[in-house]
């Protein structure tokens, strides 16, 4: 039994704050404490008259129950009612000063390549809040913003680097700090949006009718990769002779849909103007090459639009192949364009009247890259050498495009005076 002198004792409860365990702050309407029987948490009715309840230690405690205790109040005897609610099944309020656990916002985020778009609306009914955005900026820096206010929506903008990760956390808390109400973060990269993304399509077929190459589209049978000698020995040697996918690099347009996402392995089609292929490559002396039908079967494949870029005055464009229903095939599906393998103008597939087959024709006015999402055996192609033209440029995360080009940017910066770019960053 607990006894309280002139009606004004009060015992700490270790579940409050100790800032409101005082003579006025126990005459609040509210509490919040823990059932530790049931491990639940519990909200307590007071009226105004009575003093702040303390569940007993043994915790038998109950729903809509009466407790009386013996207190010295002028001798009187006054029952306190106590009312659980189960918070479970309640609607939690951002605003209850009791609150330990911040609440999670609901943030929409529109990401474009060069800008993140971030959108909440307010998480509590209080008017006396502030927001609390870190991200990072494009030069690297971590920048901290506050907004005051309570806004029903709240926007803001990150400007951003295309291809670039942003660290991005939102802190809702009272303006005097005292209250840490909400909070929200996530790692968001700068990527083309399904608007840009169609502006770009858009952009090399302008490329391909204004650069009409004649022929148009030729004809080929092969399809082909070529490395350095070292490069198929090790598959041979330690591979048992598969040629592993891998991730996407950081090659083409930085904030394109795949670099970084899916896996795989390049491949070209291009023949010399009499249907031949090069006898020379910039990246490796020993050729493998793969009947065209092997990885471009309609009935087996889907074609899928990637990316279109150029280094100086190459350009190229990533046509992605994926086995489908494949789990590559179900995010390109999503991001991607796909292409009709009979109609689209980057390669395209011609019946051959009752033998099941088909004619294949690249496409001239761009070199057309072909990105393949499955691992291949060795056992798949013929091998043959070829001369090795200077040597190719390359890096780890791949080389940069060309960003002053206009023809296949959809933001060209200006040219910085004097500069050269030029090399050659196929990796077939």
């Amino acid at each position: 039994t607990t006894t309280f002198q002139n009606g004004h004792g009060l015992i700490s409860n270790p579940y409050i704050p100790s800032t409101f365990n005082s003579p006025v702050a126990s005459l609040s309407p509210m509490l919040t404490h823990s059932s530790m029987s049931n491990y639940s948490l519990t909200t307590a009715e007071i009226s105004p008259n009575q003093i702040r309840y303390r569940p007993n230690t043994d915790n038998r405690f109950h729903r809509s129950q009466t407790t009386q205790q013996q207190f010295n109040n002028g001798g009187s005897r006054e029952p306190i009612t106590v009312r659980t609610v189960d918070l479970r099944t309640t609607t939690q309020r951002s605003n209850d000063i009791s609150r330990h656990n911040p609440l999670e916002m609901n943030v929409i985020t529109t990401v474009f390549s060069e800008k993140i778009v971030l959108k909440w609306q307010t998480p509590t009914t209080r008017r006396d809040i502030k927001y609390v955005i870190d991200s990072d900026t494009c030069d690297g820096r971590r920048v901290s913003t506050v907004i005051q206010g309570p806004l029903a929506f709240t926007t803001f903008f990150i400007n951003t680097t295309p291809g670039k990760i942003y660290n991005v956390a939102i802190k809702c808390t009272s303006l005097d700090n005292r209250l840490f109400i909400a909070k929200w973060s996530s790692k968001i990269r700068a990527e083309l949006s399904s608007a840009e993304f169609n502006d770009l399509y858009a952009k090399c077929l302008i490329f391909i009718r204004t650069n009409r190459k004649n022929p148009f589209m030729q004809e080929f049978s092969f399809v082909y990769r070529c490395k350095p000698k070292a490069y198929w020995d090790q598959i041979f040697n330690y591979c048992n002779d598969i040629m592993y996918k891998y991730q996407k690099d950081q090659n083409g347009q930085p904030g394109n849909l795949i670099n970084g996402k899916i896996q795989g392995l390049f491949f070209s089609a291009r023949v010399l103007p009499d249907g031949s292929m090069p006898k020379w490559s910039y990246f490796g002396d020993v050729r493998m090459s793969i009947e065209a039908s092997s990885l471009l079967d309609p009935r087996l494949h889907n074609f899928y639009f990637a990316d279109f870029y150029c280094n100086k005055e190459v350009h190229y464009a990533t046509i992605v192949i994926c086995v489908k229903d494949s789990e590559t095939d179900e995010y390109c599906r999503d991001k991607l364009i796909r292409l009709d393998p009979f109609t689209n103008t980057f390669i395209k597939l011609e019946p051959l009247k009752h033998s099941g087959k088909w004619k294949y024709y690249i496409n001239r006015s761009v070199i057309v890259e072909l990105f393949y999402t499955e691992n291949l055996s060795l056992s798949m192609g013929y091998f043959s050498t070829v001369f090795p033209a200077g040597a190719g440029r390359s890096r780890v995360n791949g080389l940069p495009n060309n960003k002053v080009c206009r023809a296949c940017n959809l933001y060209p910066i200006s040219v910085p005076p004097n500069s050269s770019n030029g090399y050659h960053s196929s990796r077939i």
